[in-house]
């Protein structure tokens, strides 16, 4: 659980459909046809991506996407490091962010809703759906951020909801770390979704 808690302090409080991100653009892969049937959001994977492979490993993957470079914590990942986000006719699709100092995927973070989990979920899901395929599903709230989020940790998805005081997922009664509740506004869209690594 510690772990868990660990990537769950790294949300952060900005929308990325509406932000306009500051990046270095690291490299222009060569056009190609990018086929996003090929990839499914499942544990500890995005199609052929791999978290805690490295990310030259993970570019044999895939080709004709724009690849740039800018802090991670822009995407709600805090601890000084980096993000490496990957574009295709300036759509982000996803970022993969390294353990600090390394190449190895710490975890994907899922951007666009061209990607789905096998259920059909994607990362603007709204709560409703995300409870027909998550039942027992209970949400959480980070009391550094005030951001909410329900984590699958059989598969490590981590399904963010980037909300205020007056529009909660959850109803919370102590607003305390590690309170659980269930879904009380099933209206609400998911901001993202982090493929983390499974303990």
């Amino acid at each position: 659980m510690k772990n868990i808690l660990g990537i769950l302090l790294i949300i952060y409080g900005c929308n990325l459909k509406e932000k306009s991100v500051s990046t270095e653009q690291v490299e222009q892969k060569s056009e190609a046809k990018f086929d996003y049937s090929n990839y499914i959001i499942e544990k500890e994977h995005l199609g052929k991506i791999q978290v805690g492979t490295t990310i030259q490993e993970a570019e044999k993957h895939f080709s004709g996407l724009v690849k740039k470079k800018d802090e991670a914590e822009n995407y709600g990942i805090y601890g000084g490091g980096h993000i490496f986000t990957y574009s295709k006719d300036k759509e982000l699709l996803f970022g993969i962010v390294p353990y600090d100092a390394t190449d190895k995927i710490m975890c994907i973070v899922v951007l666009s809703d061209s990607f789905k989990t096998k259920s059909g979920l994607t990362p603007s899901s709204k709560v409703e759906e995300i409870y027909k395929a998550y039942p027992n599903m209970k949400v959480e709230i980070s009391m550094e951020s005030s951001e909410e989020y329900f984590f699958d940790e059989e598969k490590g998805l981590l399904f963010e909801f980037w909300t205020d005081e007056k529009d909660r997922v959850g109803k919370y009664i102590t607003n305390e770390d590690q309170e659980k509740v269930k879904p009380n506004n099933l209206k609400i869209e998911c901001t993202q979704l982090i493929i983390n690594k499974v303990d």
